[in-house]
């Protein structure tokens, strides 16, 4: 495995595909996935022009890491989930439970949403139907991407 001096430069190696796996820090990445402290943690996926970005963020450092990521990498098209796939889930199919999840969570975050809409006082509305047509959007490239129904 690689070794980068940087964050930056480990980030810099997996947008541009200059090696297949790297580490620097608490960041590595293998393959077509990038992680943050560890492999419980994808940030995101990248697979055939689609990169999975990875929605949560749990420390300020996590944060930081997907900013990263999210600015090195241009051309793809970038879906953003809750659960994005491992490179090794892909291939090797395991992904019903992904797949489930994600959908739940698109699905709950449509519904929030929505009912913000309902009320007459809200603010910005069209910043959340904004959201709601990326996250239609994203449901449909996901749906191609993995030939689901």
């Amino acid at each position: 495995m690689k070794r980068y001096k940087s964050n930056s430069e480990l980030v810099h190696a997996f947008a541009t595909y200059q090696s297949y796996q790297g580490k620097a820090n608490n960041m590595h990445f293998s393959g077509g996935t990038i992680y943050s402290y560890g492999s419980h943690f994808p940030i995101a996926t990248r697979a055939d022009g689609i990169t999975f970005f990875n929605l949560h963020g749990y420390s300020n450092t996590t944060r930081k890491h997907k900013s990263l990521v999210r600015s090195a990498i241009t051309g793809d098209n970038i879906v953003e989930c809750a659960y994005p796939p491992t490179i090794s889930e892909i291939e090797r199919n395991w992904l019903e439970d992904i797949h489930a999840n994600n959908f739940n969570y698109w699905e709950r975050r449509i519904d929030a949403l929505n009912k913000e809409l309902e009320n007459p006082r809200i603010r910005n509305r069209n910043a959340r139907l904004q959201e709601i047509n990326k996250i239609l959007a994203d449901k449909l490239v996901y749906k191609m991407y993995f030939k689901l129904n």
